[in-house]
């Protein structure tokens, strides 16, 4: 092979990987947006639920905001987890922790959908407190996808 060839063939292969590498900093930054929309949502959730007699259409359209916004987060890390097969060991651990955070909203958010459509001032206090778990653990996503961003060697 003329050397010619080989420097060409060499920038070709460093190319596909940085785009690549570069589309995979998309997600996490996509994860990082989406989970701050999510404590967006989660904190007015909360807002809306301080006051003695709720408005109902408010909350659940609040709750509802809240709904999409991690259902988007979950779609988004589905992504990334795709696209990044072979993540290193440092960087699978902080993965793992957003990717559980996810999941364990996800499941404990259907719950509090149904009870959300069920009689407002009965859980009017766990869903505020669910809100405010919400968005605790929106943080902890986005401080985690931040922290994998600048582990990066791009």
């Amino acid at each position: 092979m003329k050397k010619g060839n080989l420097v060409r063939l060499t920038a070709g292969i460093f190319l596909v990987t940085l785009s690549s590498f570069a589309f995979d900093l998309k997600h996490l930054s996509a994860i990082e947006q989406s989970a701050q929309e999510l404590e967006r949502s989660a904190n007015y959730l909360q807002t809306s639920l301080k006051a003695r007699k709720p408005n109902v259409e408010t909350v659940i359209a609040n709750f509802e905001t809240m709904s999409s916004n991690l259902s988007n987060l979950d779609i988004i890390a589905h992504r990334f987890e795709a696209s990044n097969p072979n993540l290193d060991e440092s960087t699978r651990a902080t993965w793992a922790v957003i990717r559980q955070k996810i999941q364990a909203l996800s499941l404990s958010h259907d719950t509090k959908d149904r009870l959300a459509g069920q009689k407002l001032q009965n859980y009017r206090f766990l869903i505020r407190a669910y809100a405010g778990h919400v968005a605790q653990q929106a943080r902890v996503v986005q401080t985690s996808a931040a922290s994998i961003q600048r582990s990066s060697p791009f």
